[in-house]
């Protein structure tokens, strides 16, 4: 059973992204409430990676944050997709690309249906300038969702960067079309909607 805070810290997280509460007070709540859900349940990983990223984006502590999340990944390889992400976060900080760009590689292996993942996968490879693998990364997210609107937003701003010929630019609506027709063609049955909703 899932202690009664479990997600509390995503929701203050929200709250601050939508800026509905400033973030340094969003931060602390999210925080008290992932202390109180390991109080609860000593072993519950999503807490202890909460934790972990606070570490980094309130204490500026990057070596604590890599640390603990170092910990708890070799207790538990396995753990949910968002570990991984976040994890992926923390080298990024570092300027660790390699490995950030693995963190994140792992998180969408676990979880290869979430599109935020697989938009966050994009952003990656960005970062570290892997400029085509990162505009390829969009476009399968949108197979995956044809209306998310942050891999579309991303997408079109990583043409814009590339200064692709217009030759090699291809509109996004004119993609979606050719998937739509190569979907009925494969008979593809994949999700048309697709809610991450630890990511809300």
């Amino acid at each position: 059973m899932l202690p009664p805070t479990h997600g509390l810290t995503d929701y203050y997280n929200l709250l601050a992204d939508e800026g509905v509460v400033p973030p340094g007070e969003a931060m602390l709540k999210g925080k008290a409430a992932a202390e109180k859900a390991l109080q609860l349940d000593p072993h519950f990983t999503p807490a202890k990676a909460s934790l972990a990223s606070f570490k980094l984006v309130r204490d500026w502590d990057f070596q604590g944050s890599e640390k603990d999340f170092q910990t708890l990944l070799a207790d538990n390889p396995n753990s949910d997709s968002i570990v991984y992400d976040l994890y992926a976060i923390t080298l990024r900080t570092l300027g660790r690309g390699d490995e950030s760009i693995a963190a994140m590689h792992k998180a969408l292996q676990l979880d290869p249906l979430s599109v935020s993942v697989s938009t966050e996968l994009g952003w990656a490879l960005y970062y570290f300038r892997h400029y085509d693998q990162a505009i390829a990364q969009f476009r399968d997210t949108l197979v995956l969702q044809s209306d998310y609107a942050p891999a579309h937003s991303a997408w079109r701003w990583h043409w814009i960067r590339k200064a692709a010929s217009p030759k090699r630019r291809l509109n996004s609506r004119d993609f979606l079309r050719s998937q739509s027709t190569s979907r009925q063609r494969r008979t593809f049955t994949g999700p048309t909607c697709v809610l991450d909703t630890r990511r809300l």
